[in-house]
């Protein structure tokens, strides 16, 4: 009875290899943030009495509603409702017709049923489309407080 054992021929050797993934890192010096200024940018929030300079409207209300939003190309378009409000500057309320519609490019903080909030309001200068199509003739000033 002969004996053969199946082990490997002493010539040859067992190979295992071994799978390394490598992650590439980019470097530092590559690094390029192109929006890096508006980042750094602050919004500059206007104080009151500026807000007021601007305004032809100041409306104070503690009803406001938020109609309808849109946003295109990374801009945010507000349509603001109020049911009932009161007009410190500008307008009469015998003669301002409820619910007043307005429009703004930023969102406004609705205030608590309790608190009134003072929103400045100037003539509609742009979105002319929308504005002519919903019959609004005011819109906020940007960065009032």
């Amino acid at each position: 009875m002969k004996l053969k054992t199946f082990l490997p021929a002493a010539g040859m050797t067992v190979i295992f290899l071994w799978g390394c993934e490598k992650k590439y890192e980019r470097p530092d010096r590559y690094a390029i943030d192109l929006f890096a200024t508006e980042a750094a940018e602050e919004i500059p929030v206007l104080s009151a009495d500026e807000a007021a300079e601007r305004s032809d409207l100041i409306l104070r209300t503690n009803m406001l509603l938020l109609a309808d939003s849109a946003s295109a190309a990374a801009k945010k378009l507000y349509v603001y409702e109020v049911q009932q409000g009161r007009f410190s500057k500008g307008n009469n309320d015998s003669t301002a017709v409820w619910p007043f519609r307005f429009i703004s490019d930023y969102e406004i903080r609705k205030p608590a049923h309790d608190d009134s909030a003072s929103i400045y309001l100037q003539k509609a200068s742009s979105y002319t489309i929308i504005t002519n199509a919903l019959n609004i003739r005011f819109q906020a000033v940007p960065y009032a407080p």
